[in-house]
Formats: C-alpha cells, sequence, structure tokens
C-alpha cells in the first residue's frame, strides 16, 4: 500500500470486490496484489495509468473509520505513504439518512489534525488536510426498503436484475411465498449464489456479479458513489506531475 495516491478504507471485503470489480471493468485496472484467504484482513491494490489505488478491509465499520483516523494523524504511519493524497471511507447506508451520515463523518473529521490545521470542508463533502483529502462513500439504495440494511449488496442485486433470470425471479417469489417477506438484498443475492452452486465466501461472487454487467450499469454505478471522481483527479494530478 505505501505506493497508492489513494486509499479506500472499506467497512467489509464485499465492498473492496464490488469497487475492485469496477476500477477492472471500466478501467482495465491491473491488480498488483490481492489476498482473499481465511484473514479478517481484505487488501487490494490496483493500477490505473501508473495510479496505484489501494484498498484495505481491516474488519467491520469501526475498525475502518480507526484506520482513517490512524493514517490521517500518525506521522510515522503517513511517512510510510508518501504518494498518498486521498483517504476515502467506504461503508454501508445501513438505513440512516445521507444527511446524518455526512454529520457523522464530519464528527469524526473534527480531531483529525491539530489546531493549528483543522480539516477544511470542501466540495462534495470531502476534508482537505494540508496534504490529504478525506472523503465518505455511501453504499446502499434506499429504494430497497426499510426491511433491508440498504447496503453493498444492493447493488449487487441491481446488477443481476439486470440479467431478467427468469429462474432468480421464481426462486423469489416462492421464498416470498414460504416466509411471507420478498427476500431482503443479502437474502436475494443468497438465492443466486444457490442457484449457481457457489459456495464459501461471497467476496468472489460479488466481483464475477459486477464485472458481468455492462459497462453502462457500472459507469451510471461509480458516479452515482463518487469513485469516478476520485480516480479521474487522481489520474489528472499524477499526469501533472
Amino acid at each position: 500500500m505505501e505506493t497508492c495516491a489513494a486509499i479506500f478504507l472499506c467497512e467489509g471485503p464485499t465492498d473492496v470486490a464490488v469497487v475492485g470489480a469496477c476500477l477492472e471493468k471500466l478501467y482495465g485496472a491491473a491488480t498488483e496484489e490481492l489476498s482473499t484467504g481465511k484473514s479478517r484482513l481484505y487488501h487490494s491494490k490496483f493500477v490505473i495509468s501508473d495510479v496505484r489505488f489501494g484498498m484495505f478491509a481491516p474488519g467491520g465499520l469501526e475498525e475502518a473509520e480507526k484506520a482513517l483516523v490512524s493514517i490521517a494523524t500518525d506521522r510515522a504511519i503517513r511517512g510510510r505513504y508518501p504518494n498518498l493524497k486521498h483517504l476515502c471511507l467506504i461503508r454501508d447506508s445501513n438505513g440512516h439518512e445521507a444527511v446524518a451520515l455526512a454529520s457523522r463523518f464530519r464528527n469524526l473529521t473534527a480531531d483529525i489534525g491539530n489546531p493549528e490545521t483543522p480539516p477544511v470542508e470542501v466540495p462534495n463533502g470531502s476534508f482537505q488536510l494540508p496534504n490529504v483529502i478525506l472523503s465518505q462513500m455511501l453504499m446502499g439504495d434506499p429504494a430497497f426498503g426499510a426491511s433491508d440494511r440498504n447496503a453493498v449488496d444492493d447493488h449487487v442485486v441491481d446488477c443481476l436484475s439486470q440479467l431478467n433470470r427468469s429462474d432468480l425471479s421464481q426462486l423469489a417469489v416462492a421464498f416470498e411465498d414460504i416466509t411471507g417477506m420478498p427476500p431482503t438484498s443479502k437474502q436475494f443475492v443468497n438465492l443466486a449464489m444457490t442457484l449457481d452452486s457457489h459456495l464459501g465466501e461471497p467476496t468472489r461472487y460479488y466481483e464475477n456479479v459486477v464485472k458481468n454487467a455492462s459497462e453502462g450499469w457500472v459507469e451510471a454505478f461509480i458516479g452515482r458513489i463518487g469513485l469516478e471522481g476520485i480516480v479521474m483527479t487522481m489520474i489528472q494530478e499524477s499526469q501533472r506531475c
């Protein structure tokens, strides 16, 4: 991660899987290192136009927030990242309003820096420190309803729905007939995994679903969550150097 211009600190490994698949699908990103073993940590590094983007899931939202604060404030840690210009927290909406989550992120950044150099809020809810920008990216679609957590799984369901799979639709109907409730987004993905005989952790399945989506869907998705802006800014800055 030491060579990265931007690092995404993710709530969970499925966030890394989905965002990483988007980088590979749309930008032809090369994977420099990837570890998806039994460890709770999930690391990836993607290279686009010689710019390196790191992703790191330390094991839950609280740990991801701690990692963001540590990397932003600890001089010893920052010394290991000489090229770092952007830190982004990726988290699930979890049914919360975007305004409330923006306020939470503002509070998280309030103690970062020191009295002489407090973070300055810049467009799109990001915060500028003297040598790094802090931002937040939200996963989940409120349109999936109050019964869902509004998490990264929502977007995977959207990908699967684009394929118009009758077998999956029929299974979802059968699930609702039995339980009296439509499947949540995570349950819907689990049904798809069962139909596709995918066993084990869902991260690889999520990657494959996104990679099989249309480029139009990926373009719209990365624009909606703010990923495109970060990628293009980092590439443009590298070209000016």
